[in-house]
Order: C-alpha cells, then structure tokens, then sequence
C-alpha cells in the first residue's frame, strides 16, 4: 500500500534491483512529468555553457580540497544511457558553501538526483542539487 503513491518509481526502483535495469520506462519519465528532465543522452549533446537539469543516480560521491584549500564534490551519475560527471564548488555564487549551510547532505551511491548546472567540455557544473527522499518497501520487514 505504501507503494501505490509512487507506483512509477516503484516499478522502476524493482526492475532496477531485480534485473540490474529498468526494462518498462526511463528514471527521466518517473520523475519528470513535465519533461523538463534529462539523460546523459542531452548531457552530451550539449554544448559548453549551456545549462540543463537532469536526473540519475549516483555511482560515487567523493568531497575534496583543492591546491588552494577550497572544498569540493564530484559525483559520477549513470543513467540508462550512460555516465558523466558533475562538480559542485564554491565560485561567485557560494554554491556548495550554500547548499551545506541550508541542510543540504552529500549524496551516497545509488541515490537518485536531480542537478541543474551548466556544462564545461566534459563535467557539469552543479548550480543546484537535491536528492530524491521516496522510500520503496522490498519486502514487509522494510517497513518496522
């Protein structure tokens, strides 16, 4: 019953686990009802500069500093498609210092995500970030 509300993700979230991927629709259309998501597909289609929201799910998430002390993610997400890299760090905008100091938590492997950033030649530079909460029940015990 708990299920039902996501019923999408739900049958998404068990072809994943179950079959190693999603065989009956994309992440992008669980979640993106307005079509306002994307996949790597778009990702490497655009160009330098250009800005898009995405979703997948994240393979590794590693916080760094730089040479010049300045802190740092880099996360690789995959899709059905593929995989690319997203930065977030603190430029002009205070991006990561910002999302930090509003709650905001590192993501874990195989969370799902939604960015939005601007593209450098080959990474995705995250303007915003936010994780995807919904819980889906495997099994009875999943719920105590």
């Amino acid at each position: 019953d708990r299920n039902k509300k996501y019923e999408k993700f739900a049958n998404w979230y068990f072809e994943r686990k179950l079959l190693g991927f999603s065989y009956s629709m994309e992440l992008k259309d669980v979640f993106g009802e307005g079509g306002n998501l994307n996949n790597s597909i778009h990702f490497n289609s655009l160009e330098a500069r250009e800005w898009g929201k995405f979703i997948g799910v994240v393979d590794e998430c590693i916080k760094r500093k730089s040479k010049k002390g300045a802190e740092y993610i880099r996360i690789s997400i995959s899709d059905e498609y593929g995989s690319y890299s997203v930065m977030m760090m603190d430029n002009r905008k205070k991006s990561l210092s910002k999302y930090l100091s509003n709650g905001g938590k590192m993501p874990k492997k195989d969370n799902i995500v939604i960015i939005f950033g601007q593209k450098g030649d080959d990474i995705l530079f995250l303007d915003k970030l936010s994780i995807v909460d919904e819980k889906i029940y495997m099994k009875l015990s999943d719920i105590k």
